[in-house]
């Protein structure tokens, strides 16, 4: 194999790696806090009401993270993410 290959090949792999580590890290820390604050976030632009209107409960679904229950005693809105950030729909459980 000419080295001149050799060399772009091997270049091509560090930069992936490097940019795969990047990605990770920024993933991993990815925090409860983070997540229900993006969530009160959208519930406010949604609705007009308030963070303090929203809290989170570890889920009891296989495929979600949090349940974040927003609203007032007469209208909640239960939003599942993942451990990635997302919005999910529950699978399973008492709440689904």
């Amino acid at each position: 194999m000419p080295r001149q290959v050799l060399l772009t090949v091997s270049g091509l792999v560090m930069m992936a790696a490097a940019g795969g580590l990047y990605l990770g890290r920024q993933q991993a820390a990815l925090s409860e806090t983070e997540v229900i604050n993006a969530i009160a976030d959208r519930y406010v632009a949604e609705t007009g009401g308030a963070h303090s209107d929203c809290v989170a409960r570890p889920a009891d679904d296989v495929g979600a993270w949090l349940v974040i229950s927003c609203g007032t005693a007469s209208s909640i809105s239960q939003y599942w993410v993942d451990r990635t950030g997302r919005l999910v729909t529950p699978t399973a459980g008492p709440d689904a």
